[in-house]
């Protein structure tokens, strides 16, 4: 297993192979923690953040989410890769135009994913 528990997504937790998909859940996790302030699996016991994972059961409440990124987050956080938004350039266009109308978020929002995403290094 590569990386960090708390930014894996259920399948890599699991030992499956990962796919673009495995990614956007990565991705995904920052981006909430990046919109709430807040760690995505609280205080949780690695054990039960490795069994949450393994199993797919954590819902995170998305109540501190803008409303408009709210089903994009979801679907990017999806525990099965299948259904999970397919790559990061769906989660860049969904996320980014989510919140396009809100200027400041947007552009934060873009500039972060540019740089999870691998499209830009910063200085």
């Amino acid at each position: 297993m590569i990386g960090k528990l708390h930014y894996m997504a259920p399948e890599q937790a699991r030992g499956e192979p990962a796919v673009a998909a495995t990614d956007v859940y990565s991705a995904a996790v920052v981006i909430w923690e990046l919109v709430t302030g807040r760690r995505f699996w609280g205080e949780l016991d690695k054990g039960v953040v490795m069994m949450e994972l393994c199993d797919g059961s954590w819902r995170p409440s998305f109540d501190d989410v803008p409303a408009p990124l709210r089903e994009v987050l979801r679907a990017a956080l999806d525990p099965e890769p299948t259904t999970r938004l397919k790559d990061g350039a769906a989660l860049q266009r969904l996320g980014i135009a989510s919140v396009a109308h809100l200027p400041a978020v947007g552009q934060h929002l873009q500039d972060h994913l540019d740089v999870i995403l691998g499209h830009h290094i910063p200085g």
